[in-house]
């Protein structure tokens, strides 16, 4: 997701122009189980021998002058 903002007000700034964004990745997991993961024990280990996809949010702003 992300939002450009208007030029009009970046001229009131001294800027070009700002963007702003955010990404995410695996934020979600649809199981019947509430708090837990199922493709992982309670060990951290799992009977696939696969990891778990991790969580990733990433952020940021670019902006010119």
């Amino acid at each position: 997701v992300g939002y450009k903002f208007p030029k009009k007000w970046m001229e009131k700034i001294k800027f070009k122009s700002m963007d702003i964004y955010v990404s995410a990745d695996n934020i979600a997991l649809a199981s019947a189980r509430r708090g837990y993961n199922p493709m992982a024990s309670f060990t951290g280990t799992s009977d696939s021998y696969q990891y778990t996809p991790l969580s990733t949010i990433m952020g940021g702003i670019k902006f010119q002058f």
